[in-house]
């Protein structure tokens, strides 16, 4: 027997015992093999395997890249060194394992299914789009690969061939959990909020230990205006997983829903979860040069650099920031970028999509760019990348414009805001972030181009005033349907419509409609709008109304701005925390204090008193947009320099700091 031989012969030996779970026995003669033979990449390989089986998982990359390092071409190697990667929490690096691996044996369809699967978590839904339907073509039965393919087509809007995925996965295995989740999203997302409340109740039935049954189930329950279940949903998820980021932000944000919280509850939960991220703010120091007046490098993040209401507060600071004093750089979380999308890019010094780019590359990336300003622009809304903040990649960091509250993120330095909507005092305490406070508002709004022009108020044809709200449906609660009927009680003959994607749903109108009832109101005075396409000049809608009704406790933003825009007064509560006051701080920028109410009984007087002021609301009709153009909430050029200062000023704060740690 020669050598090569033996060395077969010792592995195979080592496989057995392997096989039969001795890992100790394995070892010994594994490693036996190497001491004869230092460069036996299967010796390497199974070594790593090993390791995997003990959770050893630095070991077991290492142990497989040496194996890697001697045959380059063995498609288990790289296929088991994703594996390892993957328990490391190396996405990235997994998924271009399990490519390399689907390489040199592309007729392998798991390869292909791990490696689409992490491109769909990644939001490279078109290369997970490929691998997923290439598994398929190889396996058609890989129920699996049916499932994940219908989360990727979830993700690139096509959630009829979702369904469809979905329905085939749960044909091939009826207790796929992920299949039922998939499905539920896919109803969601075509309006039948019923059968994906079904569809999430089952994926919970078939694994109730899965988090993201529970998450998923909450995000229906929420769209169906169900947010106190909803939130019991998240908190169960959050007890499976403490750590589900997802699960936080749904909770947090329906929590901003609650007439109940206040900014100190709000403050205690937001921490709370962050303690339970494995990721702890880190504070880190930096070596950016210490010269206050320099040029600074200033990077915006955000997942709304396409058509979204945020883009319409950013167009201004984009288009007018000082190039001289501040280089712009835009890091897009978008993952379908567009029209919008590529105009920001125009208008940035820099442009950066980080979709399906790694919170350490990303930071990485931030970190080569000498970024002196970190501007988050999502809070804890959808698709936001406060994991890049939590690493502190800026020595300044700093929260504007997507969520209205505290992050809770202890490595965000500043929030801005003004203050009305965070008045100075109290709101100071409640909030992990220093606050800076802008003069004149923090929004600087762009309206949509073309917009339609304003039309006449229609109760000058209708006869009767037609009050409305075209905010999101979660901001309306039983309360606020309470005052609403109050309202419209002592208001004869007027309606109410109420425009909302929730409306697209029939269960969730026959609720709202059913609630009213409860009140006295007939069905006749409300009507409901589901949401109107892009396509559609969905500012058009507010032809139909002559007094818009902001909710509260959580105020509308973007809907008050485009209310005033096309004519429409809006009446608002000023609440007892920023998602309350945020009415009460625009319309106060336009003199229109007498649209803000302190009381509940002091908003259903005033939108009576308004209703009944024809010629008022003419008035109005005629002027608002030019009463908005005409102030500091459309002044683009002077929001940016009151934004350049504020920014400029948290800089010569970090300048004048002791530095840390450099010699």
């Amino acid at each position: 027997m020669d050598i090569s031989q033996a060395i077969r012969k010792r592995l195979e030996e080592g496989l057995q015992e392997h096989q039969r779970g001795a890992l100790e026995a394995a070892q010994v003669i594994y490693q036996g093999v190497l001491d004869d033979d230092p460069e036996n990449a299967d010796a390497y390989h199974f070594l790593g395997l090993i390791a995997h089986q003990q959770q050893n998982f630095e070991t077991a990359v290492t142990l497989i890249q040496r194996a890697i390092a001697r045959d380059n071409a063995r498609p288990t190697f790289h296929f088991n060194l994703g594996a390892a990667q993957l328990a490391l929490g190396g996405t990235e690096a997994a998924r271009a394992s399990y490519e390399r691996a689907a390489i040199f044996k592309p007729d392998w369809p798991e390869a292909h299914f791990n490696a689409g699967s992490l491109a769909g978590q990644m939001n490279d839904a078109e290369q997970a789009l490929s691998s997923l339907t290439r598994a398929i073509e190889l396996r058609g039965n890989y129920a699996e690969a049916h499932s994940s393919l219908a989360a990727v087509l979830n993700i690139l809007n096509r959630p009829a061939d979702a369904k469809v995925s979905a329905n085939r996965a749960l044909q091939l295995d009826p207790e796929l959990a992920e299949a039922w989740i998939n499905l539920g999203n896919a109803e969601d997302k075509l309006g039948d909020l019923s059968a994906a409340e079904a569809a999430h109740r089952q994926s919970i039935k078939a694994n109730p230990a899965n988090a993201s049954g529970y998450y998923n189930l909450g995000n229906t329950l929420a769209d169906m205006w169900q947010q106190t279940e909803a939130i019991r949903y998240f908190r169960k998820a959050l007890e499976i997983s403490p750590g589900f980021e997802n699960a936080q932000d749904n909770l947090l944000l329906n929590l901003l829903y609650d007439p109940n919280a206040t900014e100190a509850s709000l403050l205690h939960e937001s921490m709370s979860c962050e303690k339970q991220l494995s990721l702890t703010s880190a504070q880190a120091d930096h070596n950016n040069v210490r010269q206050p007046d320099r040029p600074l490098h200033i990077g915006y993040v955000s997942p709304d650099f396409r058509t979204h209401s945020c883009a319409y507060f950013l167009e201004a600071l984009f288009r007018h920031h000082d190039r001289v004093q501040f280089v712009i750089f835009a890091y897009a979380n978008v993952a379908q970028p567009d029209k919008t999308s590529s105009r920001f890019q125009e208008m940035a010094d820099h442009w950066h999509n980080i979709s399906g780019m790694s919170d350490e590359a990303a930071v990485q990336l931030i970190g080569a760019n000498k970024i002196d300003v970190l501007v988050d622009l999502a809070g804890r809304s959808k698709n936001h990348r406060l994991g890049i903040f939590r690493r502190k990649p800026a020595p300044i960091q700093i929260s504007w414009l997507g969520y209205p509250g505290t992050t809770g993120v202890p490595a965000i330095d500043y929030r801005i805001t003004d203050t009305t909507a965070d008045p100075i005092g109290p709101a100071d305490d409640h909030h992990t972030e220093t606050l800076l406070r802008l003069d004149g508002g923090f929004h600087c709004y762009t309206p949509p181009d073309p917009s339609p022009k304003p039309a006449p108020s229609p109760v000058n044809r209708n006869g009767y005033v037609t009050f409305g709200s075209f905010n999101n449906l979660a901001k309306v609660s039983e309360y606020t349907i309470a005052v609403w009927s109050d309202i419209l009680r002592k208001t004869p003959q007027s309606v109410l419509l109420l425009k909302s994607l929730s409306l697209g749903s029939q269960e969730t109108r026959d609720t709202i409609l059913a609630a009213f009832n409860a009140r006295g109101i007939d069905a006749n005075r409300i009507k409901l709008m589901g949401w109107i396409p892009k396509s559609e000049t969905p500012l058009a809608a507010y032809h139909q109304i002559d007094i818009a009704l902001d909710t509260f406790p959580y105020n509308g933003t973007t809907t008050t701005f485009e209310a005033l825009w096309m004519g429409v007064p809006v009446v608002t509560v000023s609440g007892s925390r920023h998602a309350g006051r945020v009415g009460a701080s625009i319309l106060g920028a336009l003199d229109l204090g007498d649209l803000v109410a302190l009381t509940t009984t002091d908003y259903i007087e005033a939108s009576t008193s308004l209703a009944r002021d024809t010629k008022k609301l003419n008035s109005l009709r005629h002027s608002l947009r030019t009463r908005l153009r005409d102030s500091t909430l459309m002044d683009g050029l002077g929001f940016t320099r009151k934004m350049e200062e504020a920014l400029r000023q948290t800089w010569r704060s970090w300048c004048a700091k002791p530095a840390v740690g450099h010699s």
